[in-house]
Formats: structure tokens, sequence, C-alpha cells
């Protein structure tokens, strides 16, 4: 600790003082008088000597015909380092602006700046090492109130006080909503903004997708104008706070969607099948069947990406043709006609793979034009070729490495009729 003594005449015509402020010290276990000079006297010749500081009186006066000596304590800062900042405080009107403040310290002691109010930006200086400067930026007071905020620079509190709007301050927009398309673009017309004159304003974005172009501030009458990203999701809204006002901004469904295959052929014994969907993140999508043999059984509705699964039911009659909606898209089935001779069988019926995995073949045997497909029931079996056919033919599939540790039972389902493949641990 330091301390310091001051003398104060407190009534110069009933006595005189001559003293010299001397420095004091903090001494183990209380405070002692390190050094004085001085003598305090009235005009009857009385003196009266410094009494003694302790950590529990940090100060103390001393009066004396006339006048009075008062001790004070002053903390010395950690490591050797002090701070001080000049001036320690600012006052602005309700149109903002900019500002700068000094820090007073010794070369090498390190210092940081920082906002604590939303409205007041630090716009340079920190961090800072040694004597510097902070500048700072004030936003405008739309409000009808007067405001008061601080910055925190080397320990010490820099206040910054700012006025109310002027009196009879009224403001409105023109429009308060647009409505725009997915792409990308700016606002079809600027938005206007109605005050009276030295009425200051300001307009911020309160999403990410909506930028302010021009008219970020103003006085009295004026106008913004913005611009907005593409939106490749679903139909959203955001807003602008022009003036203390809301503006709202509609921005249409930027959605695409893709379905693959868009078609698929069963023979008479009908079969399962199922149609991957490609759409953004957030799109929402449905699936629905168009005929009472086709069956959705998974995925009749989704978000982003997704798969629809569906059977189709046994033909006893004249070829046929159908179709599901999935989101939006068209997905045709075909199917042959039963009773017309088509009969259909596979060899072999099963087959047993080692924990690494293999490919394998099955024959189809059926009448010529009797069409037929092959889908795999089971996501660690590919079908690798043949998934459609007519007449005689082959379907070719792969099955993945088992890392599981446990047999597993897959199936696959071709030209009506169950391959069945058990793969060992």
């Amino acid at each position: 600790m330091k301390q310091k003594a001051r003398a104060e005449k407190s009534n110069p015509r009933r006595g005189k003082v001559a003293a010299m402020i001397v420095i004091l010290s903090l001494a183990l276990g209380g405070v002692s008088i390190a050094g004085w000079s001085g003598l305090f006297s009235s005009k009857k010749g009385e003196q009266i000597a410094p009494m003694a500081l302790t950590p529990s009186t940090p100060a103390k006066e001393y009066y004396y015909a006339g006048g009075k000596l008062v001790a004070t304590e002053q903390a010395e800062a950690s490591g050797g380092c002090s701070y001080s900042i000049n001036p320690a405080s600012q006052n602005f009107a309700a149109s903002g602006g900019s500002g700068s403040f000094n820090v007073n310290t010794t070369a090498g002691c390190a210092w940081t700046a920082m906002s604590n109010a939303s409205w007041i930006n630090v716009t340079g200086g920190t961090p800072g090492s040694g004597p510097g400067t902070v500048s700072y930026s004030v936003g405008v007071n739309s409000t009808a109130s007067s405001r008061s905020g601080s910055i925190t620079a080397a320990g010490q509190t820099y206040t910054v006080t700012q006025d109310a709007a002027s009196g009879g301050c009224t403001y409105s927009i023109s429009p308060t909503n647009q409505s725009v398309g997915a792409g990308s673009g700016t606002g079809p017309t600027p938005i206007s903004v109605t005050t009276q004159a030295g009425c200051a304003w300001s307009a911020t974005s309160n999403v990410g997708w909506i930028h302010i172009t021009a008219g970020a501030s103003g006085i009295g009458n004026g106008s913004v104008s913005y611009s907005f990203d593409q939106n490749t999701g679903p139909a959203r809204s955001g807003t602008m706070t022009i003036a203390g006002q809301t503006f709202t901004l509609n921005q249409s469904s930027g959605c695409s969607y893709s379905i693959s295959p868009s078609s698929q052929s069963f023979a008479s014994s009908g079969g399962t099948g199922s149609v991957s969907v490609t759409a953004g993140t957030g799109c929402g999508w449905g699936a629905t069947s168009n005929a009472a043999w086709i069956t959705i059984t998974s995925g009749a509705t989704g978000s982003g990406n997704g798969t629809v699964g569906f059977t189709v039911a046994s033909n006893s009659g004249a070829s046929r043709t159908g179709t599901m909606t999935i989101a939006g898209l068209t997905f045709t089935v075909t199917q042959s006609a039963g009773g017309g001779g088509c009969t259909y069988s596979i060899s072999p019926t099963s087959k047993v793979f080692t924990s690494v995995g293999g490919v394998a073949a099955v024959t189809i045997t059926a009448g010529a034009g009797c069409a037929w497909t092959s889908t795999s029931n089971a996501t660690w079996i590919t079908i690798t070729s043949g998934a459609t056919g007519s007449g005689n033919g082959q379907t070719k599939y792969q099955v993945a490495a088992n890392s599981t540790g446990a047999q597993r039972v897959g199936t696959l389902t071709i030209a009506g009729k169950t391959h069945t493949v058990t793969q060992n641990p």
C-alpha cells in the first residue's frame, strides 16, 4: 500500500498551513509513518503531529485551527502495472457518432477493451500494450428515452451517455412487407421512412439472409434498400427493424425434388419395390398410390432425402399400368398379364456365405414375354444385374462382409419367388 497526505485549509482567516506532502508506506502488520516533514500551526502556535494509519482505517483526517490534514491509502497495481483512462466519459446526441479515449500505463503493460452495451461498438485499439487509444462508435438512439452504457478498458470504466430521440419524433415505413421468389435478388422497391426533420433512425436485419445495402441509418425522411439470398428450402419469412418499425419479407419455397427410378415393371405374380427421393434439407414431401393394387408400405411422408417402399399385388387378368405420386412426381408401375401361361421358377432358392461375403447368381425360368423383377430386401445384399427381365434370365447379386459377429439372414424377391441368403459370422 502507499499512503498520501494532503493539507486542506478550511478557513484562511483562522490559521496558516506550512506543510510538505509526504509518502507513507505500509509496514508489516499495520501502517506507520516512513517519513514526515511539516508544521501545522494556528495563530496561537498550536502544533499537531500526524497519527498512525492501520489497514482498517485507510483514511484519517487531522484537524487543527484553520485547516486539516487528510491521509489516504492507495493500492499498488499487481505486477507493477497501473492504469488510468482519459477522459472517463462522453455524451452523444441521439444520432450517435464515434469517439475515443486514452489508456495511460507504462510500456509493456497489456490491456484489453470491451463494450458492455450492444449499441456501443469498440472499433480499434484493443488489445493493447503500453499507452494507447481506444476508438468506438455509438449507434442511433431512436427511442424516447436517454440511455447509458460503458466500455471496460484496462480494468477501468468509460461511460457513454446518449440523448433520447428528439421530442415529438414519430416514424412510419412503407411498405411494411414484400414477397419475393426463391432466387437471390434485391428488394422490389426501397422502403420509405417518414419522420420529422432532425429525427434520427437506423435499420437492422434480424436474419442472416436479408442484407441492408443502403440506408442503414438516417435523419429525417429517407429510404432503405436491401438484398436477399437464394432459398433452397421451404418458404420462409424474415424481418428488418427500420426506425423501430417491423418490415417483413416473405420468400417462396426453393425446394426441388427428383426420384429414382421413375418406373418399374413387375411380373403377374407382383412383388416389392422402392423409390429414392432427393430433396433439399427441410423440404417436405409425400407419397400416394393412384392404383388399388399398388400399396405404399413405407415413406408415405418425408423431409429431405428419403425412400418410398411399396408392394404390387399379383395380377390374374390383363396387363396393367398404375402410378404413384411421390414428391409431386409420377412413378409408373407396369405389370404383366396373369393367367396367360406365365409361370416362374428360380434356382437356387437359397445360398450360404462366409463372413467375407461374395457374389452369386440366380436363374429365372419363365415363359416368353413373361416379365419379372428382382429386388433386395436387405441393405447388405445388392443386386448388381438383372433387376428386371422378360422370359428366361438371370439375377446377380453381391453380399457385403459380415462384421457383426453374428449370423444374419436376408432375402431377395425374384420373379415373385423368395431367394434366401444366410451369412455366417
